[in-house]
């Protein structure tokens, strides 16, 4: 049987924080996105097709969240291995609804070259239980 994940919150540095809030204030709240660009790693679903400029217009496939730049963001690391991370992140803003994400970190290059990037980004689901009818 394989061996069961054991969650290491420790590797979910400052890089990959760092990396996972400049997405959110670029790529989700809809501002700078061409910052983001830098920050996507090369397996994001849908960034095929697009170039640094055409994806800094704004048009992304990244679900955004509106006021996600002055929101309050908290994390949960959900998965994690020396190269790759899921991080639950709830946005609370500052008027208006929260909402839970998923964002996956995938850490590229090596030696003192390697850095975290984006892979993943949805809103997170779980399937809920259905009590009986009353």
């Amino acid at each position: 049987a394989p061996a069961a994940n054991v969650v290491n919150p420790k590797l979910f540095d400052k890089q990959a924080r760092e990396v996972a809030g400049q997405f959110i204030l670029t790529a989700v709240a809809r501002r700078n996105t061409g910052a983001s660009w830098e920050l996507l790693d090369p397996t994001y679903p849908g960034r095929e097709g697009y170039t640094k400029q055409t994806w800094a217009k704004g048009d992304i496939p990244v679900i955004p969240f509106p006021g996600a730049a002055s929101a309050d963001a908290r994390f949960n690391v959900t998965y994690s291995s020396p190269k790759q991370l899921t991080v639950d992140v709830a946005l609370v803003p500052k008027k208006g609804e929260p909402a839970v994400f998923e964002i996956g970190l995938r850490r590229r290059g090596t030696g003192n070259n390697q850095r975290w990037l984006v892979d993943y980004w949805m809103t997170r689901f779980r399937a809920g239980f259905r009590g009986e009818p009353e």
